[in-house]
């Protein structure tokens, strides 16, 4: 699978030169924090393999700290590592998944809870007023199902101003951040009915075409 990063980017500047230690801290949070956003932001396809000499001219870095942050990262278990073969973006189970829907459920209703217990009447009436503007089709995920055969391709397509995500219930696919009129195009070998998750929002439309 072809890594579909930039081939050009903004060279990380490297901070002024008046505290050694610091100095290499601050640069390599700077890597860590770039090279993170292009993981999780799904610039770098699910299972692909990330293009270091590509990363390294991007960023205006050696290999030296592109690996070490690379090792952060895997850490993090957002890619793994291969032994004499660099590294890939880790590609999601459907275990993975259910669990880290989990944890998100569970910090949302930590945070919903923390933000009631100082909250005034002025507030709740303004968080009614807004539940009452964006109207009873707005939600956070919405979910579908494609039945589909051999070499069916499945597009989505964002009809919404804003961006959003759609990825399979199984893990076998999950699109980067889609504008509005942007589509994601997935081919599928094999038959049956696959369920997916799309974040935010009620117009993101499927469509299947049969190549």
């Amino acid at each position: 699978m072809k890594s579909t990063i930039p081939d050009t980017g903004v060279p990380i500047a490297r901070p002024a030169s008046n505290g050694g230690d610091r100095q290499e801290a601050s640069l390599h949070g700077e890597i860590l924090l770039r090279l993170r956003d292009y993981v999780v932001e799904g610039s770098i396809p699910d299972g692909a393999r990330v293009p270091e000499r590509q990363l390294c001219e991007m960023f205006g870095i050696s290999r030296t700290p592109l690996r070490e942050a690379l090792k952060v990262l895997a850490a993090e278990g957002l890619i793994e590592l291969l032994p004499n073969r660099g590294a890939r973006v880790r590609q999601l189970s459907q275990r993975d998944l259910e669990e880290l829907f989990d944890v998100m459920a569970g910090l949302e209703s930590l945070a919903g809870r923390l933000a009631c217990e100082p909250i005034t009447d002025d507030e709740i009436v303004a968080i009614k007023q807004l539940a009452k503007a964006a109207g009873p089709d707005k939600k956070f995920l919405t979910y579908g199902d494609v039945t589909v055969t051999p070499g069916s391709t499945v597009t989505w397509t964002n009809l919404d101003g804003e961006p959003h995500t759609v990825a399979s219930i199984d893990g076998l696919f999950r699109s980067p951040a889609l504008d509005q009129n942007d589509s994601f195009h997935f081919t599928f070998d094999k038959p049956g009915v696959y369920k997916y998750i799309c974040s935010i929002h009620p117009k993101m439309k499927a469509a299947v075409i049969v190549k």
